[in-house]
């Protein structure tokens, strides 16, 4: 009996593989021209990123090139960042009424179209990871060696109140037995 379940396994097993494999060759013939395959989807790096929010940077890439801007956002799933008044498109967006207007917005650029600005003399350089004395890690200057300081990123509380936000008393307020 146990035999005999486990031909039918096998063949089921060799069924289904051989569907796949037509399956498969269906969807080359849909989907991909010619033999061409689909480009990879970006994996995530495991190496650290040299540049962050705030830094400052000068792109090698678009109209505005060899300009210093600041960096406003950073997509690592991507590879991208956003510079700021940098790569400028206008893009039509629509209001709440429904009326058509553009906005100027920053599109992003890649990763390596972009060089950290050396706090030496202000020019383009690579950036190599070092560690200091006390262990923190920091970011060093190739062209002159000098350390390239982390931003400091400023962060703005909201403190408006709203109507639906609860009392600062009611929340204080002792409501439990002891």
């Amino acid at each position: 009996m146990m035999q005999a379940a486990g031909r039918l396994r096998m063949s089921a097993l060799s069924i289904t593989t051989r569907e796949f494999s037509s399956h498969k060759s269906h969807l080359k013939k849909r989907y991909f021209k010619g033999d061409k395959l689909p480009k990879k989807v970006i994996e995530k790096q495991n190496r650290s990123w040299r540049i962050v929010t705030g830094d400052m940077v000068i792109p090698f890439v678009g109209k505005d090139k060899n300009k210093p801007g600041k960096v406003i956002k950073v997509r690592r799933s991507t590879e991208q960042l956003t510079i700021e008044n940098f790569n400028i498109q206008k893009v039509n967006k629509l209001s709440p009424t429904g009326e058509e207007y553009q906005v100027d917005q920053e599109v992003p650029v890649h990763y390596s179209d972009v060089m950290l600005i050396d706090p030496a003399d202000g020019k383009p350089t690579r950036c190599r990871f070092g560690y200091l004395e006390d262990g923190t890690k920091v970011r060093i200057a190739v062209r002159s060696g000098e350390i390239i300081p982390w931003p400091k990123l400023e962060y703005v509380k909201d403190t408006t109140v709203y109507p639906t936000d609860t009392p600062a008393d009611a929340v204080l307020e002792k409501t439990y037995l002891d």
